[in-house]
């Protein structure tokens, strides 16, 4: 009989979906990548697709094999890395059940405006400052972050010094929606969370690696990787406590906004005031979660926060929490196309060479950063080989 918990991941990166420990009730679709590849070799249940190019989700979703297989599994539920209307839509032609909140209530949280008035009086934890159309745009004190309603890890956001940088906002898009932050200087810190039917569960603090060269040529705003291993020392337990309350109170109002499954928020530490500010709410599967997951998979046997966000979907709770790592980090490399031969030994590199290093990653079970922003001996062997 079929399983009518049985889950088909379908994703462009297969990373995104690695971490789960209930091996049988997921099945990834995904590229054929070499790190596809490895997996689909090591016994994962996957179906590789081949192309000259990396297929979107939404082509792997049209792919004959991906049709081919809810065909034969007519009782699977549907999974990707991040909804959109349009995947909905697809789904809902196909008589696919998508099993994750809906699209535009992740939208209307995830943008830079529209999450203001979601968020209400949650936007006190904030550094903000002003919103409302470029051609209102206000002299304010600089310098300030400006950023539109829609970007992705670091995209849409600038770093604001001029005056003048504002004006030409306000003469070249007049009616296009802004938002202005105060500038906060100190480290980046994000977390992985996943709203379940009984309980919600709070993953580890990771420092947010952002905007180092070589890794990226956006050297403001650009993510390229997490240090779960540096943010736990990093951060005194003052700091520690005012990030934890500011991710039970967001979490508290995703749950009454009826959201299930994983989210993330991003936190940036004052170190002239000692405070922790929201910055904001990623409002879908982060990009860290399976990361996280593999560590907690290599330190016991425990249900990995994947497991959690995939049975949080499903509308269950497991009976165990996932371990709490401190420990592990990773370098993605985004500002490149070819990698070199002499990258030192003890990092692991993971992803794929298809449309140059899109989804290459390095990794190591210790840590990357020796401070806030300097990288460590290996994260610099690493930065200088490349």
């Amino acid at each position: 009989m079929a399983d009518s918990r049985h889950i088909v991941y379908v994703t462009r990166d297969v990373d995104r979906a690695l971490g789960a420990t209930a091996s049988s009730l997921l099945h990834i679709i995904t590229n054929a990548t070499p790190q596809a590849s490895d997996f689909a070799a090591s016994g994962g249940s996957c179906s590789l697709i081949e192309h000259d190019f990396l297929l979107s989700t939404i082509d792997l979703l049209k792919n004959t094999q991906t049709q081919q297989y809810f065909a034969e599994h007519k009782e699977a539920k549907l999974m990707v890395f991040k909804p959109t209307k349009q995947i909905e839509r697809f789904a809902a032609e196909n008589n696919w059940e998508l099993i994750h909140p809906p699209a535009e209530l992740a939208a209307q949280i995830e943008g830079k405006i529209t999450g203001l008035d979601w968020l209400g009086e949650l936007t006190s934890l904030m550094p903000y400052l002003w919103h409302g159309p470029c051609k209102d745009l206000p002299e304010v004190k600089l310098p300030v972050v400006a950023q539109f309603n829609i970007s992705h890890t670091g995209n849409g956001t600038q770093f604001i010094t001029e005056q003048a940088q504002l004006n030409d906002f306000a003469e070249k898009f007049p009616e296009r929606p802004i938002r202005l932050m105060n500038y906060i200087d100190g480290p980046t810190l994000t977390s992985n969370i996943v709203v379940a039917p009984k309980e919600i569960i709070y993953g580890a603090i990771s420092y947010q690696i952002t905007g180092l060269k070589p890794f990226t040529d956006n050297d403001f705003s650009a993510t390229i990787g997490n240090d779960f291993a540096f943010a736990s020392s990093l951060l005194s337990e003052q700091a520690k406590k005012q990030y934890t309350d500011i991710a039970k109170q967001v979490a508290e109002k995703m749950r009454k906004a009826e959201w299930k499954g994983a989210f993330g928020i991003d936190c940036m530490w004052s170190t002239a005031e000692e405070k922790m500010y929201l910055l904001e709410i990623n409002a879908r599967e982060p990009a860290s979660l399976s990361f996280e997951s593999l560590l907690q998979q290599s330190i016991g046997d425990s249900p990995t926060i994947m497991d959690w966000h995939i049975a949080a979907l499903l509308g269950e709770s497991p009976e165990q929490a996932p371990a709490i790592i401190n420990n592990g980090a990773q370098l993605v490399l985004r500002a490149q196309t070819t990698l070199p031969n002499n990258i030192p030994k003890g990092a692991i590199i993971v992803g794929s060479t298809i449309n140059g290093t899109e989804y290459v990653r390095f990794r190591t079970e210790h840590q990357f950063m020796r401070t806030h922003a300097i990288l460590n001996e290996q994260g610099q062997a690493i930065a200088t080989a490349l």
